[in-house]
């Protein structure tokens, strides 16, 4: 059976999606491995589900009537032979589907279709289902971590195509005592028909729940090859049958003929689908390491998440997920984020690679938020004054000079506005030195830094130029809103200020305001406003 069902439990695996991560040990796991949910894609899903659903018990019920009203075999014994190894044959089989992985996920070709043949063509068709629903259901049950939904899903869908195979069979009169074109014509057409219902319904129903197009869904580079590989392991069921009733237990040589390749290619796929894991991890190591900034990583940690365990998508959020659902804990312990992977579609659960995956890329998040954080602090240290938390000089002169460029390059704001400087300078500031210690100095700093930057606008900048001088740049302003910022600045710094020890000092402050000057640099804009407190400093001595 071919179909696009999500990888790895589901009959067949849609394409996954990419990404990476940072530094630190990864939190534990929340989810349950093997707790896979069924994501609605929306009432059209369900309804198309429910149909399959219903449609398959349908066919069930019919079958149970055929067999209980319809003609008897003349020898009950081969029959019961056939249907006693066919039960657990199809459910291995439909268990050990044969997996075609790519890039994108893979494809599952279940080949216990091939017990269906040998059925049809050797037994009534009502028993040829039921027998085969049997050993279908019966995996089904014992599949671990699949919702009812998914399970009764891929049973109803195995009825209905089941049905088209055995109905192609029964309209073309298959005869396999004459065995020719015929019967060769049964094969292809009715495999055609098994593969066209499987791979319609299913590519429809998880085209809906991701809301992709069908068409993309459906036009998959794999198709012909799991066309290809149903249309052979059907042929050995066609072999099987006409081994059946030349010599019924010679029937039994067919089995480890049909076993070995599926078993091969299944280790074969197990190994190739770590491969590409590997190399997903890989990519995302280097992801993570070239993230230079929250959003960037943010990005390629849920791509890469939803790449290793092909889910639809992934996020990292600050808010921890509810139990049951698979996500690790990643970042400090003081901001944690939890690396959450959003439930495949079709109730497929997931595996304990895709949890030790998961957590591996959540050991890579935390390092790569490490290392941002820290490159942050390493940026904010080299701007920021290291008492007060303000720009410190550098910074200031590089906003300041940056603000002279833009309006030389492109002139002032509408209404003549420019950059202008606020200069001030703490009156008394030594003797609080002198008299309390540099400690309650610093202490004041840091009060009327706390003063400063809460009187300004968002845009304008506030540093510490050095010891007890501020330098505030106001953008895109003029002569009349300069000199009432110094005002405002001067009025919110003025005023009793508690320190330690009980010290209380009296702050009055200097202002000087300077506006930028057609052709002026950005230290003649220093310049002037310096000189400007300074005159108004002596002037009030």
């Amino acid at each position: 059976m071919y179909a696009q069902r999500p990888d790895p439990t589901g009959r067949a695996a849609a394409p996954p999606v990419t990404g990476p991560a940072g530094a630190g040990a990864a939190g534990p796991v929340t989810g349950d491995p093997a707790g896979g949910v069924r994501a609605g894609g929306g009432r059209r899903v369900a309804l198309l589900d429910s149909a399959v659903v219903v449609g398959g018990l349908l066919l069930v019920l019919q079958a149970v009537l055929g067999a209980v009203s319809g003609p008897r075999p003349a020898d009950w014994e081969p029959v019961l032979i056939e249907l006693a190894l066919a039960v657990p044959l199809s459910a291995l089989l439909s268990s050990r589907s044969l997996r075609l992985s790519r890039s994108g996920g893979a494809v599952h070709v279940a080949t216990d279709s091939a017990v269906l043949v040998l059925l049809a063509t050797t037994v009534p068709s009502a028993l040829a289902l039921l027998g085969w629903l049997a050993g279908v259901t019966l995996a089904q049950l014992l599949a671990r971590g699949r919702t009812r939904a998914a399970r009764a899903f891929n049973v109803g869908l195995s009825a209905l195509a089941g049905s088209v195979l055995l109905l192609v069979v029964t309209a073309l009169d298959v005869d396999l005592s004459r065995f020719g074109v015929r019967e060769l014509l049964a094969l292809v057409i009715g495999t055609a028909g098994y593969l066209a219902v499987d791979l319609v319904l299913t590519g429809v129903s998880v085209a809906w729940a991701e809301r992709h197009s069908v068409v993309e869904t459906l036009a998959d580079e794999s198709a012909p090859v799991a066309a290809l590989a149903v249309l052979a392991v059907n042929g050995v069921g066609l072999l099987a049958a006409l081994l059946a009733i030349a010599t019924p237990w010679a029937v039994v040589l067919l089995v480890p003929v049909l076993l070995a390749p599926v078993y091969a290619a299944h280790a074969s796929s197990v190994a190739n689908t770590e491969r590409l894991r590997t190399a997903a991890l890989f990519d995302a190591a280097a992801a993570t390491q070239a993230a230079d900034s929250r959003a960037q990583l943010e990005a390629s940690v849920t791509r890469a998440a939803s790449r290793l365990t092909a889910a639809p998508g992934a996020a990292l959020t600050p808010t921890e997920p509810p139990p049951g659902r698979l996500a690790v804990r990643v970042g400090p312990e003081h901001d944690p984020y939890w690396l959450v992977v959003h439930d495949r579609h079709a109730g497929n659960a997931f595996s304990p690679q895709d949890v030790t995956a998961l957590q591996v890329l959540g050991a890579l998040t935390s390092q790569a938020l490490d290392r941002l954080e820290l490159l942050h602090a390493m940026s904010r240290a080299a701007s920021s004054d290291a008492l007060t938390g303000l720009a410190n000089r550098r910074e200031a002169e590089r906003v300041l000079a940056a603000a002279v460029d833009e309006v030389e390059a492109h002139g002032p704001a509408p209404g003549g506005r420019r950059p202008g400087i606020v200069y001030i300078d703490l009156n008394g500031f030594k003797a609080v030195n002198d008299t309390y210690g540099h400690g309650v100095g610093d202490e004041l700093l840091v009060a009327v830094a706390k003063r400063l930057a809460a009187s300004v606008r968002e845009q304008d900048v506030v540093s510490r130029w050095g010891g007890d001088e501020f330098v505030v740049l106001l953008r895109d302003t003029d002569e009349e809103q300069a000199h009432s910022a110094a005002d405002r600045l001067c009025a919110a710094v003025a005023g009793i200020v508690s320190l330690r020890g009980a010290v209380v000092v009296q702050v009055t402050a200097s202002a000087g305001v300077a506006l930028h000057q057609p052709g002026g640099t950005p230290q003649a804009l220093l310049a002037a406003a310096d000189a400007a407190m300074y005159a108004i400093k002596h002037a009030g001595d």
